[in-house]
């Protein structure tokens, strides 16, 4: 059994938290972690802290509709972005979802970080009117940053 460890620094600088709030989260039990000398905490759990947390925050407008009416055109588009810091592109995609109009809001979106190979990975399903508004961002990003 192999398990990759990271320490509150590192957790903190992926999450772009201070390390107080990484502490306050493994006190809460919302991210598992455990003392080997120092908390360390498994990738594995990191993804999960990650993904639970991504889910919670958009949930309220977010959710899968479930069955939709005959004719209704849905995508569903995986993006895996390189980079060593995943925040900002993610804070933009947010604050775009965060601020559409209701009926804009219909999709549901997973986003994952795997340090290992600084890889976000992006998973949107939704109208491609917005799944496209969300490339066009994220297009703009990587450009901005070239």
């Amino acid at each position: 059994m192999e398990w990759s460890f990271l320490t509150v620094e590192h957790v903190a600088k992926i999450l772009g938290v201070s390390e107080k709030s990484v502490r306050d989260f493994i006190a809460s039990g919302e991210l598992r972690a455990a003392k080997i000398g120092q908390w360390k905490v498994r990738e594995e759990d990191l993804r999960d802290f990650i993904e639970q947390r991504s889910n919670r925050a958009v949930s309220a407008r977010l959710e899968n509709p479930g069955p939709q009416p005959v004719g209704t055109l849905n995508t569903c588009t995986i993006i895996d972005y390189y980079t060593t810091d995943p925040k900002p592109l993610t804070d933009e995609l947010m604050n775009h979802i965060n601020h559409q109009r209701p009926d804009q809001a219909t999709f549901k979106w997973t986003y994952a970080w795997y340090p290992e190979t600084n890889r976000a990975r992006y998973t949107i399903w939704g109208s491609p009117r917005l799944t496209n508004q969300l490339l066009e961002i994220i297009q703009r990003f990587r450009e901005a940053k070239s």
